[in-house]
């Protein structure tokens, strides 16, 4: 497996395919909830959104990286996360989490934000060339109609300056044009407000639409009210009475808490660390740090809930394994049919060499265990298992 930096990693998976079906997917959604199409013109900026000057560009680097999930992309080709060898199995269980909850992670891509198309504001330092073509020093509070004239204002200001540049929308784009005009946008409470009341309408139609449960809808709407805090609260280090509180949040909520911890995880990751591009110092990078202080935290205070995170991911790729050897028939029966070998401990025996040929462990069975068949089927095992570990 070729492993590359988190950067990197996500940029190739900007495929022209990947990238359609992402865009086919929010034109859908825009049927079901109209404010998913001010994604395009709603304002985001450096230092913690620079993946383009508009917050769609957000969400749909959240989609890719989910969309490469879910198409079987592994998180352990990223530098960063294989470096961490004592945590890979909970970064396994993490994209299974991701797969396993697709419809509720592609929901929470177009939902947590929805609030911050109706409650950001911009602000402009003093002197600096974006008060000067007229946004306000400080961020206020404004109406939905000053909200709109200024969402208009920065995208003709965006615009020019994407011409006079020569810069599609990107991460340069939004990085030159925070360079040069020094806006900070902010979103106060959108995510208390997002996940309010106010919103349920929104999650109901999306939820329908992705045939979601009304369980699965709660969950989605409490994780949208968390997804600041617990960002704040794992950007640092590991925080024992942080996980702690979430624990209890989601307790006093109703819901499983173990779920509801591991969509919190897959939900953060999706977001701040994949979703995200930082922007300080004219230096891009990404923050995957929370990850691992999440980890850490929940080994202090729950470690059977980690256990079980681990199992799960053991689980499956035992699952996996199994499939390989049935479609390669090197299952019990069908190995100790061809071999004709009769009922006792040899059967174990053989059973381990062809486990351990498969994975690379020996490149050569027993004398007694070697026919042409059977070493046709194990080199068929072997190159489906070696384009697993690839992919």
């Amino acid at each position: 497996m070729t492993l590359k930096a988190a950067i990197s990693w996500i940029e190739d998976q900007y495929t022209d395919t990947r990238l359609k079906s992402v865009r086919t997917f929010l034109s859908e959604a825009t049927i079901h909830e109209f404010g998913i199409s001010l994604f395009a013109r709603t304002p985001q900026s450096a230092p913690y959104h620079t993946e383009g000057p508009f917050l769609q560009q957000h969400i749909e680097r959240m989609l890719t990286v989910l969309f490469a999930i879910e198409d079987g992309e592994s998180l352990l080709a990223i530098e960063e996360l294989a470096a961490k060898k004592e945590w890979h199995t909970q970064i396994e269980g993490l994209e299974h989490c991701l797969q396993e909850h697709a419809a509720t992670m592609r929901a929470y891509c177009l939902l947590h934000d929805l609030a911050k198309t109706d409650v950001f504001t911009i602000a402009a330092p003093e002197g600096s060339k974006g008060m000067n073509v007229g946004f306000s020093l400080i961020s206020q509070k404004m109406s939905q109609r000053d909200r709109e004239r200024q969402r208009d204002l920065y995208q003709k200001y965006v615009q020019h300056f994407s011409i006079e540049q020569q810069l599609d929308v990107s991460k340069e784009l939004a990085a030159r044009f925070y360079d040069a005009y020094e806006l900070r946008v902010h979103y106060p409470k959108h995510a208390q407000v997002g996940g309010s009341a106010e919103y349920k309408e929104s999650y109901h139609a999306i939820g329908e639409w992705l045939r979601m449960r009304e369980q699965d809808i709660d969950v989605l709407r409490w994780l949208t009210r968390q997804h600041i805090d617990v960002i704040a609260a794992f950007q640092s280090g590991p925080d024992v009475h942080a996980y702690e509180v979430f624990a209890g949040r989601a307790e006093k909520a109703g819901l499983d808490v173990h779920e509801a911890m591991e969509l919190l995880l897959a939900t953060v990751f999706l977001d701040a660390c994949m979703g995200s591009l930082r922007y300080e110092h004219g230096r891009f990078s990404v923050e995957l740090n929370i990850v691992f202080h999440f980890f850490e935290s929940e080994r202090q205070v729950a470690p059977r809930r980690l256990e079980r995170r681990t199992q799960k991911a053991e689980k499956k790729k035992k699952r996996a394994f199994k499939n390989l050897l049935q479609e390669s028939d090197l299952l019990g029966n069908a190995v100790f049919s061809l071999l004709e070998i009769p009922f006792g401990p040899e059967r174990g025996a053989v059973m381990e060499q062809i486990h351990a040929y498969v994975r690379g462990d020996i490149d050569r069975m027993s004398d007694q265990y070697r026919s042409e068949e059977l070493l046709f089927r194990l080199k068929r095992a072997r190159a489906a298992f070696d384009a697993q570990k690839r992919s």
